[in-house]
């Protein structure tokens, strides 16, 4: 089984499956928006307090699957053990910015995919996320979502990155 590590609200479909928020969190007031509505959560001990709960070993796999500026990338390198680090970032600026920031690391592993449509028979030994909290979809896009997850609201797009990271 692998550790799967979300920083998520408390709501009655994650009730529902299972899922609770191991500590509440807040978020800090300092954030940044860009064309995909979305807000880079920087806060170093939410950071560090989430990589220090997923309490990897060397060789172990990681998939970061929003991986935004690269935050928890930053704070599992400090961790100084053989990594494996996958992560995927919708927004093509940010991908660009991961691939050069972590240019000649072996280890990382960064791809510009969505990865709620991503299909892949790779697994990992952790996970670790902060998912966009209600991010635009297109009509089409919401139209495929809810055809892959008809469990889930298809606006719901934390809820959405936490499923699909659990059938990884």
């Amino acid at each position: 089984m692998i550790k799967l590590i979300y920083r998520i609200s408390r709501n009655p479909i994650f009730e529902k499956l299972g899922f609770f928020e191991p500590t509440k969190m807040v978020a800090p007031a300092k954030r940044k928006q860009d064309e995909f509505q979305a807000f880079y959560t920087n806060c170093k001990h939410i950071t560090s307090y989430m990589v220090g709960i997923l309490d990897c070993e060397s060789d172990m796999s990681i998939l970061e699957p929003c991986a935004g500026e690269g935050i928890f990338i930053d704070e599992l390198l400090k961790s100084e053990k053989m990594l494996h680090i996958t992560a995927y970032e919708l927004n093509g600026n940010s991908a660009d910015n991961l691939t050069q920031k972590y240019l000649g690391i072996k280890n990382i592993e960064i791809n510009q995919e969505d990865f709620l449509l991503l299909i892949t028979a790779k697994k990992f030994d952790r996970i670790i996320a902060n998912p966009p909290y209600g991010a635009y979809q297109s009509p089409e896009k919401r139209k495929q979502l809810k055809k892959d997850y008809p469990e889930i609201y298809a606006k719901e797009t934390y809820g959405l990155f936490l499923i699909r990271s659990s059938r990884i």
